[in-house]
């Protein structure tokens, strides 16, 4: 009798799980690239130390799902682009951190982030830099729920990712086999 090589757990539980990991990871390196536990905690000039909150996990994992899901509906891969998908999952991002932020820092006052010093923001909540690096972050989580769900559910097929990131501002309708790859099965 073969064993089964898929993994135990069920995709979407997987990938809220390793994209909160993954949000909680690069929250913790962007804050120590940018200073911003000084100006939060007043570290001393040139420390490596950056910060996150478990509540930012769970809400990273939701929008890796979230946008995870709106990559799988066949109709937003036949007809959208990688650019409007990005620019969509852009949107989404910013709603859901919209969302997280009212509740997270201004109703239960728990202070995780505040972006009140980025021009364009609202209400230190969301701001426009952010949404356009939300932007160029969502092609790496399609491609990252993709990959994951081909490697270890054997849903489509792996593919690159510079080969993925290549086709962001092609503005061409997404004729290619690695977009449609997924739904073969």
């Amino acid at each position: 009798m073969a064993k089964s090589s898929e993994i135990k757990i069920a995709p979407n539980l997987l990938i809220f799980i390793l994209t909160g990991i993954t949000y909680v990871f690069i929250e913790v390196v962007f804050t120590a690239i940018f200073g911003e536990m000084r100006q939060k905690f007043h570290t001393p000039v040139g420390s490596s130390m950056g910060f996150s909150s478990i509540y930012m996990g769970i809400v990273g994992g939701l929008m890796g799902l979230v946008l995870g899901l709106f990559n799988e509906i066949p109709g937003v891969r036949q007809k959208l682009n990688l650019f409007f998908q990005s620019l969509i999952g852009a949107v989404i991002i910013t709603a859901m951190e919209l969302v997280a932020g009212l509740i997270l820092n201004v109703w239960l006052k728990f202070d995780i982030w505040d972006y009140s010093n980025y021009p364009l923001n609202f209400m230190g909540q969301i701001a426009l830099f952010r949404s356009v690096l939300w932007f160029f972050l969502c092609p790496v989580i399609f491609w990252f729920d993709d990959n994951v769900r081909a490697v270890l559910y054997n849903i489509g097929e792996p593919y690159s990712l510079v080969k993925y990131y290549l086709q962001l501002f092609n503005f061409k309708a997404p004729k290619t086999a690695m977009v449609n790859s997924r739904f073969r099965k």
